[in-house]
């Protein structure tokens, strides 16, 4: 049996990542290997994290 390693999840302040949301966090979502947020917002199935994410960058 394959051994899978995990990592844990921790909060961070998405102003530190992305600190413009047009120019930041755009061009992150538009990156091919993020493609999975993109199809998921395409179909209705935003995140809720996703939004408040947005919402961080627009304070």
């Amino acid at each position: 049996m394959a051994t899978i390693k995990l990592g844990r999840l921790e909060e961070v302040d998405v102003r530190k990542l992305w600190s413009h949301e047009q120019y930041d966090f755009s061009n992150w979502l538009a990156k091919e290997e993020n493609g999975s947020f993109q199809r998921r917002q395409r179909a209705g199935q935003v995140d809720e994290i996703l939004k408040r994410m947005v919402a961080e960058l627009r304070k």
